[in-house]
């Protein structure tokens, strides 16, 4: 079972001349909630620091590749001269991120640390069972 919190589920069920008695009614309400929160999902909010990737246009689409397909979470991209291009990663995966692109792009990007900030993210529940 997961931990949500900062969370209010409202349910309002009108009566159709059928008692549920309270068990009926507590089974009624939690599976409401639970089918509501299966909907919309459930995200975690995670300390991440903002960089930002500066490339030129021509290896703009390897580098957006390369995010995408690593579920790298992408908060702005904006063209001038350049391509820049903002994500957001974990504190304890920078030093690994950053050494990933400068091999992707054959040291030809300049990168800029940015501010420390709770970003939402989806929830894993398994990514306490992952290593590393």
């Amino acid at each position: 079972m997961i931990g949500i919190h900062n969370t209010v589920a409202v349910v309002t069920r009108y009566f159709g001349g059928i008692k549920l008695g309270a068990g009926g009614l507590i089974r009624a309400y939690s599976n409401a909630t639970t089918k509501a929160i299966e909907s919309v999902g459930v995200i975690e909010k995670v300390l991440q620091t903002e960089i930002t990737i500066n490339v030129d246009y021509k290896l703009f689409d390897q580098l957006q590749y390369h995010l995408n397909e690593n579920d790298i979470n992408i908060i702005d991209t904006q063209y001038t001269d350049k391509v820049s291009v903002i994500v957001a990663i974990d504190n304890h995966y920078i030093e690994a991120f950053k050494q990933d692109i400068v091999n992707l792009l054959n040291n030809r990007v300049s990168m800029v640390d940015g501010d420390e900030k709770y970003f939402e993210v989806d929830f894993d529940p398994y990514k306490d069972n992952k290593k590393d």
